[in-house]
């Protein structure tokens, strides 16, 4: 296809400070001089240890404090992609192209060759690349040329309706829409719809009345707006149902699509239902819902609770990491984020997280004795839902009734003697221990089985079920994990331990388990008090006897049910009976501290201490030499571009009509005569 410029210019000028104040062209030096004048009080390292990068150092030291947005990309920007060396080296592009660094090309080359690889994430982030002022012109037209390779196979029934998982479909999806919105010549009036068999992706749906049933001709930018906005509608349905939610290794990539979406939705021809602006908030939305879901299970340096129907395994045994979205938006679990998933792009967003919800899922400024139950509604879970008790000190919980998990925040240091962040994992299931984590094989690495839960205990009738004890260290010791721990006792069929101020009793026989945990200092003074009080045979050191309902299954405390089924699609409520996440008929309202934001979710419109509405994409400024005046030297700098066909100046295109030409010269006269 004939090369052309982007309808809409890149969000920020290559030499203008952005959003965040970072001058593009200068961005070396300003990270140097940012070594030393880190914000907030940021703890730096002193210097980046052998074989390790800046931002993994920074996230480790100071991932037990609250952190800005601003303070970690900083930081990510300052490492320029060390952090990725020897992981994921393509993830590097993303602060390549901030600092300007010559590496860029061959980044977006590396970006590229991802294309099909993974969840696909590349389909829909290389369009914030396509976008980025300092891409070079040859990968600005590789980017292109790859996006107008998908509009081709469309048409022949290949590519994105070839088939897919459906978090590879969310980021085809993505990259396609936001590219016929900016490319609209290259949009097809008359496809055919139309996907596999079986295919979880695509089927046959309506979204306001607009139905799409498979052979039929469509508009594809039409079919692509209105599938991602039938998808949005489904994460917050009142019927969820997804085997896949709230799984670390893939629940990112709906984010990442929400967040391109918010950053780059433009006026188009194209449109002819939903504005650009429509599209920004309902992303905007659905980023906040995500989050919420995401970070109301995490404490204790982990995401609690099991993740969906499986969890990409090696979080739980092999792997030490986390996704890293709630460490980028949240500050959350830093110490060890996964360099691999999610997309490192985040850190170009313009969204920010609320303050409201940075509040209510950052609890390390609570009291000690604060707790919050958070419940979903996921028809794909046991029972339709999910629970999680989660403290300060440790979260457990899991699909409800089925898989469950306790991570312990634990105070283990590294040789370097900071405390690593990584917390102690425990479960019992009727599956081998293995010393070597390594050796833990499909299914044996899925958490607890069936149970019962009540707050902070637990109960289950599995038979001849075994201890399995994670720790980050003793990879490959069974028996040095548990003594990891600063209290293992085993007394007859209890086990005692304590890891901080988190104790923990399990009662284990033949015939099944139970399980109490306790904080010292605020449920009892000590180990040795807990154990006094402990009950034992599914009674609690409070006197609370926990059963299931023979007939419906359901939990019942002192032979009274104790929950209502099925659970809405996201609640959440405190130790003081007090909602922090209350779901009516699909309006969310979130409450904290003096603030509250309801979401709408049958308007998609919000109100109250939501955040700041999604900005329309900036202009480029007609100041191309960036030395903050509209002068002549402006005119000569764009002559030069004209002259040299350098086809990926898009800020140069000042009337955005797709090309560089005398029209571009005589605007940017005509604004220096007139001082606008």
């Amino acid at each position: 296809p004939r090369m052309r410029q982007p309808a809409a210019a890149p969000r920020h000028s290559p030499s203008r400070p952005g959003p965040n104040g970072a001058l593009r062209r200068a961005l070396p030096l300003v990270a140097l001089l940012a070594l030393l004048l880190l914000p907030g009080g940021a703890a730096r390292p002193a210097r980046a240890a052998p074989g390790d990068s800046y931002y993994r150092q920074w996230v480790r030291q100071n991932h037990d404090r609250a952190t800005t947005f601003a303070e970690r990309r900083q930081a990510f920007l300052i490492d320029n992609g060390a952090f990725f060396a020897d992981d994921h080296p393509y993830q590097a592009v993303w602060a390549w192209l901030e600092n300007d660094d010559p590496r860029k090309a061959q980044g977006v080359q590396m970006l590229l060759a991802q294309w099909d690889a993974e969840t696909c994430a590349a389909n829909a982030a290389a369009y914030r690349a396509l976008m980025h002022p300092n891409t070079p012109p040859a990968e600005r037209q590789a980017i292109i040329d790859r996006y107008q390779q998908e509009v081709d196979l469309a048409s022949q029934g290949k590519g994105i309706f070839g088939g897919a998982n459906l978090n590879q479909g969310i980021q085809k999806v993505t990259g396609l829409y936001l590219f016929l919105q900016t490319h609209p010549e290259s949009n097809l009036s008359d496809v055919r719809y139309t996907y596999p068999d079986g295919d979880p992706t695509f089927k046959d749906f309506c979204y306001q009345g607009r139905c799409y049933a498979r052979g039929q001709r469509y508009d594809l930018f039409q079919l692509l707006e209105d599938y991602l906005q039938y998808r949005f509608d489904w994460y917050v349905s009142e019927d969820f149902s997804s085997s896949e939610f709230d799984v670390g290794a893939y629940m990112w990539t709906y984010v990442e699509a929400a967040l391109l979406l918010h950053d780059f939705a433009v006026d188009t021809p194209l449109r002819q239902h939903t504005s650009a602006a429509k599209m920004r908030t309902k992303a905007k939305m659905a980023v906040d819902f995500l989050l919420l879901d995401m970070g109301m299970d995490f404490s204790a340096d982990q995401w609690g609770g099991a993740k969906g129907r499986r969890e990409y395994y090696s979080y739980y045994t092999r792997k030490k990491d986390i996704t890293a979205q709630q460490c980028i938006l949240l500050g959350l679990g830093c110490a060890y984020s996964a360099p691999y998933k999610p997309y490192y792009d985040a850190y170009l967003t313009d969204y920010r997280a609320p303050e409201l919800i940075l509040d209510v899922t950052d609890i390390r400024d609570e009291p000690d004795d604060y707790w919050h139950q958070h419940m979903e509604y996921n028809a794909g879970a046991a029972r339709n839902g999910k629970l999680t008790f989660v403290t300060k000190f440790y979260n457990l919980g899991g699909g409800f009734d089925y898989s469950w998990v306790l991570n312990v925040k634990s105070d283990t240091r590294g040789a370097d003697g900071a405390r690593l962040g990584v917390p102690f994992r425990l479960w019992t299931r009727d599956t081998p221990i293995h010393d070597d984590v390594g050796d833990y094989a499909w299914p044996e690495m899925l958490p607890g089985g069936e149970f019962g839960q009540y707050r902070n205990a637990l109960f289950s009738r599995e038979k001849n079920q075994n201890l399995h004890v994670f720790t980050a260290l003793h990879q490959d010791n069974y028996q040095a994990r548990l003594a990891e721990w600063d209290v293992f006792q085993r007394q007859g069929n209890r086990y005692l331990l304590q890891e901080g101020r988190t104790m923990v009793i399990l009662e284990m026989d033949a015939q099944g388990v139970f399980l109490e945990v306790a904080i010292q200092g605020v449920d009892y003074p000590d180990l040795e008090s807990f154990q006094r009080a402990f009950v034992g045979g599914n009674t609690t050191s409070r006197g609370d006897r926990l059963s299931k309902s023979p007939s419906t299954g359901e939990v019942l405390v002192n032979g009274q049910p104790v929950y209502q089924y099925p659970f809405d699609r996201l609640e959440t409520i405190d130790n003081r009976g007090q909602y922090i996440i209350r779901w009516e008929s699909k309006v969310m309202t979130v409450a904290r501290h003096g603030r509250t934001c309801t979401y709408d979710f049958n308007t998609w419109t919000y109100q109250g201490d939501c955040g700041s509405d999604p900005p329309p994409p900036q202009p480029c400024s007609p100041d191309l030499n960036g030395d903050g005046k509209l002068n002549a030297l402006d005119l000569q700098a764009l002559a030069n571009l004209i002259l040299g066909g350098d086809p990926g100046a898009a800020c140069a295109d000042l009337n955005g009509d797709g090309a560089l030409d005398s029209q571009d010269l005589e605007l940017l006269a005509s604004s220096i005569l007139t001082g606008q």
